[in-house]
């Protein structure tokens, strides 16, 4: 099976005072499953309210029912972006009968020193 993931996020929260705060998120990739194991990869592009962006990379690691669990790592930033590095995990949860989706993300994120 074949899975193709799409996600925009309006609004992404519990990221008040970093410079991530208010920024919107727009999510692609694709997950194939074989035997009962994912293989997925996809990207993030996180935008602030001034337009700078970062680029993320993620990859499923594991699937359960209305689940999916992994890895992401940023690769780079444009303007006050640019240089930021950090990694960590996420999960994504499916509610069944609505379709509603919650994404739980933690890890760290790093900006150069000037």
């Amino acid at each position: 099976m074949v899975v193709r993931s799409g996600s925009t996020l309006d609004r992404v929260e519990g990221l008040g005072g970093t410079l991530l705060e208010g920024m919107t998120m727009r999510c692609f990739g694709a997950t194939t499953i074989l035997m009962g194991r994912p293989n997925g990869t996809g990207n993030c592009v996180l935008t602030d309210l001034d337009g700078d962006q970062v680029l993320q990379a993620w990859t499923v690691d594991d699937i359960a029912p209305g689940a999916a669990f992994g890895t992401w790592h940023f690769i780079g930033g444009s303007g006050k972006h640019e240089g930021i590095s950090g990694r960590g995990h996420y999960s994504q949860t499916t509610e069944s009968i609505s379709g509603s989706r919650e994404l739980t993300v933690s890890g760290v994120a790093n900006w150069p020193k000037d």
